[in-house]
């Protein structure tokens, strides 16, 4: 497949395998992440690769915090757009929901989605990219 084709292609997946990705796999895959450029050549990121017991150990706190009602925290938060980023935001959502079978009034069945989205639906894997907060306003 040439790159365009698979750009093209490419799709949100949202179910996964429970087999672990190989580990020559995730390694390839991060060998070819280390190549993206970056400003100045600068290459602020550090990966971290979870699965097994680490990963259920996370996925189990992050059950326990939403489920205790702790608010989500993000470094980056996704949710002041404004203008048309803040509708199509809002599109994709009402969109996703209704596909789920989500009515807006259903909090039980969104909060078990949200339980979906922050354990990362159950992949057996994540690759977790960090930069330095020293740089948060650079990128």
């Amino acid at each position: 497949m040439e790159l365009m084709e698979a750009i093209k292609l490419r799709k949100s997946i949202r179910a996964y395998k429970p087999a672990p990705v190989p580990r020559d796999t995730i390694t390839k895959i991060l060998e070819v992440a280390t190549r993206s450029p970056s400003g100045m050549n600068t290459q602020p990121w550090e990966f971290t690769v979870l699965g097994g017991k680490v990963l259920d150990d996370l996925r189990q706190a992050l059950r326990a915090q939403v489920n205790a009602g702790v608010p989500i925290n993000p470094d980056f938060p996704r949710t002041n757009f404004t203008g048309v980023y803040r509708e199509r935001q809002v599109e994709v959502g009402v969109a996703l929901y209704r596909l789920l079978g989500i009515a807006r009034e259903d909090k039980e069945k969104r909060r078990q989605w949200h339980l979906e989205v922050v354990c990362a639906f159950d992949a057996p894997n994540l690759i977790i990219v960090s930069i330095d907060e020293a740089l948060k306003s650079s990128y």
